[in-house]
């Protein structure tokens, strides 16, 4: 399990999480709701997206080994943990961000 950075959003507005990868072939960003164990596969790269309903999430193409997942609007049912992993055999890696959403701005 790896170290989880917090990222805030505010309900309604755009959010972008960001994965620093090796390689941009072998990447698949996975959910978890909060209290929960279960996980989604939300996308696999090169735009796979396996998880339909989520048709408010977009992923950009690399740029300088850093990929994105924007989701946007934010609703307070996108808040849990997003893992970004690369599991290619040479260069294993993770990245957890928890995704804090706040009620809409006033």
């Amino acid at each position: 399990m790896c170290r989880r950075q917090k990222k805030y959003a505010t309900e309604g507005h755009s959010v972008t999480l960001e994965c620093q990868a090796v390689l941009d072939d072998s990447i698949n960003w996975r959910y978890t709701p909060p209290h929960d164990n279960n996980d989604v596969r939300i996308m696999y790269w090169q735009n796979r997206i396996y998880n339909a309903d989520r048709q408010r999430v977009k992923f950009s193409r690399p740029e300088g080994g850093v990929f994105h997942l924007v989701i946007n609007p934010v609703n307070a049912s996108d808040a849990g943990i997003y893992r970004c992993i690369e599991n290619n055999g040479r260069y294993p890696g993770e990245t957890c961000t928890e995704l804090i959403v706040m009620g809409k701005a006033a």
